[in-house]
C-alpha cells in the first residue's frame, strides 16, 4: 500500500513538472507578452554572464597552474624586473631622493672587478674581503664594455651615417652588460638557482 501511494505521489509530482515546464515553453514561444519578452531577455543576460564568469574561471585556473608549474622562471623574472626598476627609481633619485637600493657592497664588488680588469688585485680596492673569484667573474663586464665601445667608434668612423643608430642598439641590447647591471644579473640568477635546488 505504501508503495502505490508513494508511486501516485511520484507520478503527481512529474505531472506538475511537466505542466510547469510545458507553461514556460508556450510563454517562451508565444512570446509571453510584456513579461515573457523581459524573462527571455533576462536568461540570455544570465547566460551571457554566466559565459563571461566562466571564461575568467578558465582563465584564472590556467594562470595559476603556469605560475604552479614554472616556479623558477616565475621567480627569475620578477628578481630580474625589480633588479631594473628598482635602481632606475632609488638609485637615480627619481622616486626617493637620498634612498639607494642597491648595496654598498655592489660597489666594493665592481670596483674590485675593475681592479680585476686593469690587471691589478683585487684586494687593491679598500674592505674588499671576498673571495677573487666573483672579481674575476664581474670584470668580464668591463672588458666587454672596452671592447664594444672600441667596436663602436670604428662603426661609426666607416659608417658615419649609421653612427646614431649603432649607439641606439648598443645602449638598449648591452645594458645587462653594463657594470650596474651584470653583477646583478649574476646574483639574481645564482639567487634564482639556489631556490630551485
Amino acid at each position: 500500500l505504501r508503495l502505490q501511494e508513494m508511486s501516485e505521489a511520484k507520478v503527481a509530482t512529474a505531472d506538475s513538472g511537466n505542466d510547469d515546464l510545458q507553461h514556460r515553453n508556450n510563454n517562451k514561444n508565444c512570446g509571453g507578452g510584456v513579461g515573457g519578452t523581459r524573462s527571455s531577455g533576462a536568461g540570455a543576460g544570465a547566460g551571457a554572464e554566466a559565459g563571461k564568469n566562466a571564461c575568467k574561471n578558465t582563465c584564472t585556473a590556467a594562470f595559476v597552474n603556469f605560475l604552479a608549474e614554472h616556479p623558477f622562471l616565475i621567480g627569475l623574472s620578477i628578481r630580474i624586473g625589480l633588479m631594473v626598476l628598482l635602481p632606475i627609481l632609488m638609485d637615480d633619485g627619481v622616486l626617493l631622493q637620498g634612498v639607494k637600493y642597491t648595496d654598498i657592497d655592489y660597489d666594493v664588488f665592481t670596483d674590485a672587478a675593475e681592479h680585476v680588469a686593469n690587471g691589478r688585485s683585487p684586494f687593491m680596492r679598500h674592505t674588499y674581503r671576498y673571495t677573487p673569484f666573483i672579481a674575476v667573474v664581474l670584470s668580464y663586464s668591463y672588458s666587454w664594455r672596452d671592447s664594444s665601445s672600441s667596436s663602436t667608434i670604428a662603426t661609426a668612423t666607416t659608417h658615419n651615417n649609421n653612427d646614431g643608430i649603432v649607439q641606439v642598439l648598443y645602449h638598449y641590447f648591452n645594458w645587462w652588460r653594463r657594470p650596474k647591471y651584470f653583477g646583478k644579473l649574476l646574483f639574481c640568477v645564482a639567487d634564482a638557482l639556489c631556490g630551485l635546488i
